[in-house]
């Protein structure tokens, strides 16, 4: 209760000083771009809140889906007039399911980022796998059951228009691994888990955790190497020729109050993260103007 209490103050002064005007004039030189949220699960019980997310984009953004990023990545985004937003997911949780079928019953297309080792898996079926081929997984949920998408629920994903993105294989902090073989081994059976779901090839990756602090440069020159898209979970405002081509993402919560949601894609936490915005752009370059 504290926790969203002290989120609600905070966007509650950061919506009184003005501050996504603000931050748009002095960080993003008064241009509008592309916007990514991404969440994780989506329980039945937050889909309600879903529901109200998805209302506020439809009406202060072009809601747009994956193609806006290689147009972005390409140099021919043009925002008009306002900003575009894209939905994304990481992980590639059961819950996901429903909430890509609320995507699409608007005519929105959404980027799901899914580790495909946990694929028709619960979660303790997930580290356990990961456990008998010597590696220890990250615990990407803590407290009750989760289960990962099943296939057949992947391919209805992909009828529906969505793009299906992989995410790191054991969810390991790229950051903290120093061994090449096991960077690659994170980034490739993420890829191609998603190939061999899809049938296509996967064109986008979202490294785990999506901080500066928690990739390396090596990992970046094998995403490089694989020519895919790379996602991190630093909030701000993709525009071309300022922020960086490791694109950021605002990471949002149905379940935190509603305020600190509509704050986070309004721009008014972007100046706090300026320091880390500037570390992605050391790592992987600006995005073409």
């Amino acid at each position: 209760m504290f926790h969203h209490l002290r989120k609600w103050c905070g966007a509650a002064w950061l919506t009184f000083r003005g501050e996504a005007a603000r931050g748009r004039r002095d960080i993003h030189h008064g241009r509008h771009g592309l916007r990514m949220a991404v969440l994780h699960d989506t329980p039945a019980t937050l889909l309600p809140r879903l529901e109200r997310l998805l209302d506020h984009a439809e009406d202060r953004f072009d809601v747009v889906g994956p193609e806006a990023v290689a147009d972005l990545l390409a140099g021919r985004f043009t925002a008009r007039g306002r900003d575009a937003l894209l939905f994304t997911f990481d992980d590639g949780f059961a819950s996901n399911h429903a909430a890509a079928e609320r995507l699409a019953a608007r005519g929105i297309r959404g980027l799901f980022f899914v580790i495909p080792s946990f694929i028709d898996r619960t979660l303790e079926e997930w580290t356990a796998h990961h456990r008998q081929a010597g590696r220890e997984a990250f615990a990407i949920w803590s407290g009750g059951t989760r289960r990962g998408l099943a296939r057949a629920q992947v391919r209805e994903m992909v009828a529906m228009g969505h793009v299906i993105g992989g995410h790191n294989d054991a969810h390991l902090d790229l950051g903290g691994v120093a061994d090449p073989d096991v960077i690659r081994g994170e980034i490739d059976r993420a890829l191609d888990g998603v190939e061999s779901l899809t049938g296509a090839p996967c064109a986008d990756f979202a490294f785990a955790f999506g901080r500066p602090r928690t990739i390396r440069p090596l990992a970046v020159a094998r995403l490089e190497e694989r020519g895919v898209r790379t996602y991190a979970c630093v909030r701000g405002l993709n525009l071309p020729g300022v922020t960086p081509r490791l694109l950021l993402r605002d990471q949002i919560d149905p379940g935190e109050p509603w305020l600190f949601q509509r704050a986070c894609l309004d721009g008014a936490v972007d100046r706090r993260w300026v320091s880390e915005v500037d570390g992605l752009r050391r790592l992987g370059g600006v995005l073409p103007g």
